[in-house]
């Protein structure tokens, strides 16, 4: 790239992103992978269901939403943000922050306390993991009501699964009793399986009465709309053209439609096409094709295969 370039060389791309343009390869290509939020409809409609759920009073029996999506669909991403969105603030009159919302990752379900000792890390709580569940359960409820906690997110639900029925059955049990001691909303996010786990307590589907199911990407002009999001915000020096249809169809077919794969398989084109002297520096159906990239139905297959010659 010649010194005598300007962000105006780059209308391709939005405003913010036209000065990365004429960052070096290696720091292009180190905003490439770290990536940007992207307002969506589906994980949009998520996120102000959660706000809602957020913002309405304390009742008996809170309601709380389930959110279903193949892997890496966006669930986390979902969760993470509304987290962003909702981080702990710090009252200056007042030697404790308030949290009103604390995310997790499910525990297995084989150790009945597992759930409160990630809901302490997750406040940065100083506890003794070799204490009773009831005492650590204790301390979650005190410290749900110092920080004015107010929304649980179980992020990757279907790995209760991996426990017994009656581990199972005590990893329910926790997380309803301390919706029951706290009315504290929640969200829970998993794969398909994940549905499963509370649908044998017919206590538990009365408040997940709420699912959120996030779609696969179809061939079509919302799917278009997010690859022209993409370009203009990965900072490539040359025009792409990703939602020409040619181009659409190749990256759906690769994808398999997944938002996550979508994501990713376009950040490894551009990195590819950074990497490349040889060629223009876009992305063009035949990088997309010749790629080396695995399907999301290739992984899972290979994790079946894994766990069954493991």
């Amino acid at each position: 790239m010649t010194t005598d370039c300007s962000p105006q060389d780059f209308l391709h791309l939005r405003e913010k992103t036209r000065p990365q343009a004429l960052l070096s390869d290696d720091e292009r290509i180190a905003i490439i992978q770290e990536g940007s939020w992207i307002n969506l409809v589906a994980p949009k409609n998520v996120i102000n269901r959660l706000e809602e759920m957020l913002r309405a009073p304390r009742v008996t029996k809170p309601p709380c939403l389930l959110l279903i999506g193949s892997p890496d669909s966006g669930k986390s991403s979902i969760f993470e943000r509304f987290l962003k969105l909702n981080l702990p603030d710090q009252d200056p009159d007042s030697s404790t922050s308030r949290s009103p919302v604390v995310l997790i990752d499910c525990p297995s379900g084989r150790d009945r306390g597992a759930i409160f000792a990630r809901i302490l890390s997750a406040l940065f709580a100083k506890f003794k993991p070799a204490d009773k569940p009831e005492v650590l359960r204790g301390q979650v409820i005190r410290l749900f009501a110092e920080l004015e906690v107010r929304m649980l997110l179980i992020d990757e639900l279907h790995d209760a699964l991996a426990g017994t029925v009656a581990e199972q059955n005590d990893l329910r049990q926790a997380i309803k009793g301390l919706t029951n001691a706290t009315k504290v909303n929640i969200a829970a996010a998993g794969i398909e399986t994940a549905r499963t786990f509370f649908a044998v307590d017919t206590q538990m589907t009365s408040r997940f009465r709420h699912t959120i199911a996030l779609p696969t990407w179809k061939p079509n002009a919302e799917s278009g709309q997010l690859l022209a999001t993409l370009e203009q915000r990965i900072p490539l020096r040359k025009p792409s053209g990703l939602k020409e249809p040619a181009m659409l169809a190749e990256i759906l077919r690769r994808s398999e439609g997944n938002l996550g794969d979508i994501c990713d398989l376009v950040k490894e084109a551009a990195i590819s096409a950074i990497r490349d002297p040889k060629k223009p520096e876009m992305i063009d159906v035949d990088r997309i094709h010749t790629l080396d990239w695995t399907s999301p139905s290739s992984r899972k297959n290979f994790q079946k295969y894994s766990v069954k010659t493991g």
